[in-house]
């Protein structure tokens, strides 16, 4: 199973970066640049994961 916080952080990532309006474009978004995002996004949850400021996927909960 794929943590969905990783698409949370992504898209939080391309608005912070890109303004309020692009909150509507991630769907619209190229798909390169979304998996660039999504990488990124998943390598800092790993690495907070692996230090513990956040718990893994199998004891989060929304």
């Amino acid at each position: 199973m794929t943590d969905p916080r990783i698409v949370q952080l992504a898209e939080a990532r391309y608005r912070d970066s890109y303004g309020a309006t692009s909150e509507d474009a991630w769907d619209q978004l190229d798909t390169g640049l979304k998996q660039f995002l999504t990488g990124e996004a998943e390598a800092w949850l790993n690495a907070a994961i692996s230090i513990g400021l956040l718990s893994s996927a199998e004891t989060h909960t929304t």
